[in-house]
């Protein structure tokens, strides 16, 4: 069980969150806007500049499109124990795991990433943090 604690600049409302990521039904979680999402492709495509997305623990038979610019993707369970083997994105070769395009200064960590075409595709994006996923058993390339 986790515990979060939300202060509103302005008044004295202090609010406690608490919750259990593997009880959740969503895939993701913006932790700016506290939003959930069912899609992590969602969960990208409205997150802001700066914005970091939680992603919980399952397998995931998706490819991942990015072109964004200062995102952070990490898997919940890299952050809560350093595991790297329990989010796993897939999609039985067909497709890459995350497809970056014109993208700047994106992080992925904690992923396990394979049986995709290429595990990271990267296309015209610099400055990217590609950290602690194990990404392998890929069609093509493990980063492209």
């Amino acid at each position: 069980m986790h515990t979060y604690m939300r202060f509103d600049k302005g008044s004295i409302n202090l609010q406690l969150y608490r919750f259990k990521p593997s009880l959740y039904s969503q895939a993701a979680s913006n932790i700016i806007t506290h939003s959930n999402f069912t899609y992590i492709q969602d969960a990208i495509n409205i997150a802001s500049n700066g914005h970091t997305i939680y992603v919980f623990e399952g397998d995931y038979n998706t490819n991942l499109v990015i072109n964004k610019t200062n995102l952070t993707i990490i898997a919940y369970a890299w952050i809560t124990n350093n595991d790297n083997t329990i989010t796993i994105i897939s999609n039985n070769n067909e497709q890459n795991g995350f497809y970056l395009d014109n993208s700047l200064n994106i992080t992925i960590q904690g992923f396990a990433i394979n049986n995709t075409s290429n595990g990271i595709s990267i296309i015209n994006s610099p400055s990217n943090n590609i950290l602690n996923n194990i990404i392998c058993s890929n069609k093509n390339k493990g980063i492209y």
